[in-house]
């Protein structure tokens, strides 16, 4: 059964943007895939880019988020289904992120 973990990780692109676009567009590029065993699909926001996946068979869940063009948000979760990872994005005050210039 093993350990349920979260990890997060948090880069600030402000002074590597081409960087951080390279990053975005590496997702935008992926199909979007929803079925019982595999789930990868973008997830509406407002103020980010963002995407999840889940694999039923490793129990491996995962979300990954663009903010304000600058910031890079991965939460991912070690035998945790994907709506418990999602009360994660909970802590984060999204609107106090800074804007990129």
């Amino acid at each position: 059964k093993g350990p349920r973990s979260v990890k997060i990780l948090l880069f600030d692109y402000t002074e590597a943007p081409i960087m951080y676009h390279q990053a975005m567009r590496k997702w935008r590029e992926i199909t979007p895939v929803d079925s019982d065993s595999l789930i990868y699909r973008p997830i509406d926001s407002a103020d980010s880019s963002s995407w999840e996946s889940y694999s039923a068979a490793a129990r491996h869940s995962q979300i990954i988020m663009g903010i304000n063009n600058r910031f890079f948000l991965t939460l991912a979760g070690e035998k945790m289904e994907l709506y418990e990872l999602k009360q994660f994005l909970l802590n984060f005050d999204f609107s106090k992120f800074p804007k990129n210039q």
